[in-house]
This record gives structure tokens, C-alpha cells and sequence, in this order.
């Protein structure tokens, strides 16, 4: 009895089992706002054709993404949210991060360093990828949505 006790505990302070509502996540973040300024604006949700044909992402290595970005001239701005199904997403994500980091190098390096300086983490069985002004805040709507 102990034992499944503390297991029970430890799946609970871990997250393991928690559940991510993607749909609940991008409401949330798409109104995340800091001082009456959005914190995302014109971010465009990736499809999965857009993933694949434009970064060689394939989400049939997930079992639920959700990816949308803004990337110009002025500035980039983007988050991941992913249930792994396969490593070999996270191997293409990786890829996306490293083919962004050499093209702001060329062009912008205040983009390049919050390419650089992106938020990475887990959340149960989810992996996020937050590129923001404020990456910690991203984070904790996350959390709560």
C-alpha cells in the first residue's frame, strides 16, 4: 500500500500523467498580453503540410502538436507544443532551430540571440518551444491552461 502511495505521489509531483487542452493553450497564449500589448501578435498556426513542406517537420511523430509562429523581418516569435510519439520529431525541431539560428545570425543578431536564448522544457509528456519577450510567462500560461 505504501508503495503504490508513493508511486501515486510521484506521478503527481512529476506531472506524468498531466494532459495539455492545445486548443485551451492557444486561446490563452493568442490573449497573453503584458501591459495591454500582446505577447504573440499575427502568429500563424502551422498545419501539418505547412510543417512538413516548409521545415520538414512530420507530426505523424506526434501524437498532438501545435506550432505557430511569426518570424520577419522585425522579429521572431514562436512556440511548440508537442506529445511525442517518435524522437525523430524532436530531431526535426531541432534541425528548425538550428537552420533559425544561422539565418538571424546573418541578418539580425537580437533575433538571433532569442533564437538562442529560447525556453526548452517539459511538461509531462508534452516538450514546449518557446521563443517570446517573456519566454518564463509563456511558460506559466501554459501551465495553467
Amino acid at each position: 500500500m505504501k508503495k503504490i502511495l508513493l508511486i501515486v505521489t510521484l506521478l503527481l509531483l512529476t506531472g506524468c500523467g498531466k494532459k495539455l487542452d492545445l486548443k485551451k493553450v492557444e486561446i490563452d497564449l493568442d490573449n497573453l498580453k503584458i501591459e495591454d500589448k500582446f505577447v504573440y501578435k499575427d502568429l500563424k498556426k502551422l498545419s501539418s503540410d505547412d510543417m512538413y513542406n516548409i521545415y520538414s517537420i512530420e507530426s505523424k511523430y506526434a501524437d498532438e502538436i501545435l506550432y505557430k509562429e511569426n518570424i520577419t523581418s522585425k522579429g521572431v516569435d514562436l512556440y511548440i507544443v508537442v506529445k511525442i510519439k517518435d524522437d525523430k520529431i524532436k530531431e526535426e525541431i531541432d534541425k528548425r532551430f538550428e537552420a533559425l539560428e544561422l539565418q538571424c545570425d546573418m541578418y539580425d543578431q537580437v533575433n538571433a540571440l532569442k533564437v538562442k536564448n529560447r525556453l526548452e522544457t517539459k511538461i509531462g509528456s508534452y516538450n514546449i518551444y518557446i521563443i517570446s519577450d517573456n519566454n518564463e510567462l509563456v511558460l506559466e500560461t501554459i501551465k495553467k491552461s
